[in-house]
């Protein structure tokens, strides 16, 4: 049987080094995906995946035991995202052909075996994305975060107000300004999805972030 996070940690606060090496494995993949989200291109979400774990293992000593280890993972993670998006200046944001593979050699999804056989529905679809690309990258910061950690992380409310430190109030309405102003950018746009007219356009581009 596994052990606990908090099995591991307090392992390591005895000085077992191994089990740090353990919650690396454990925790490396959602931690990749989450920096993927903010950065866009893999070079920097290795980069910031690395720096997390530096952190972690910096500040593991003073976690609290009665808090969630996830919770304070993800936290660490999005501050660490943060910190080199507002170093940087700009805010590139989420790949939306985001690697199959989160391990070593990761693979970006395709969406077909070569030009010739890419039909013109995946050409929409794709095309789609990339609109949806731009108009996400037009949001605030604070709702982006909100809607990444939801959408793409699939974390549940009181989670992502536990890792921004913000009241679930908050974070409902920022996800649903977030929501309604990806509405608006594509009701301007008069976006069509590959199958039909965008009926519920916020939703809609909400699905097609996810995939």
């Amino acid at each position: 049987m596994a052990a606990s996070d908090t099995e591991l940690i307090k392992r390591f606060l005895k000085g077992d080094e191994s089990s740090f090496e353990e919650i690396v494995f454990r925790y490396e993949k959602k931690v990749y995906s989450l920096c993927l989200r903010y950065t866009g291109n893999r070079e920097d979400a290795l980069d910031l995946t690395q720096e997390t774990f530096i952190r972690i293992y910096r500040f593991l000593p003073g976690f609290r035991f009665d808090a969630s280890f996830s919770t304070w993972i993800y936290r660490l993670a999005n501050n660490t995202c943060l910190d080199f998006l507002r170093k940087q200046k700009k805010v590139k944001y989420l790949s939306l052909d985001n690697p199959v593979n989160l391990g070593k050699g990761g693979v970006p999804r395709e969406l077909g075996n070569n030009g010739d056989d890419v039909s013109w529905l995946e050409l929409e679809k794709k095309e789609l994305r990339q609109e949806v690309h731009e108009a996400f990258n037009k949001l605030p910061l604070e709702q982006k975060e909100v809607l990444v950690l939801k959408e793409f992380q699939g974390l549940k409310y009181d989670e992502i107000a536990a890792i921004l430190k913000i009241p679930i109030g908050t974070v409902k309405s920022r996800i649903r300004r977030g929501r309604l102003q990806l509405k608006t950018i594509f009701s301007q746009r008069e976006l069509l999805t590959a199958e039909n007219h965008l009926k519920k356009q916020g939703e809609v581009c909400l699905n097609e972030l996810s995939k």
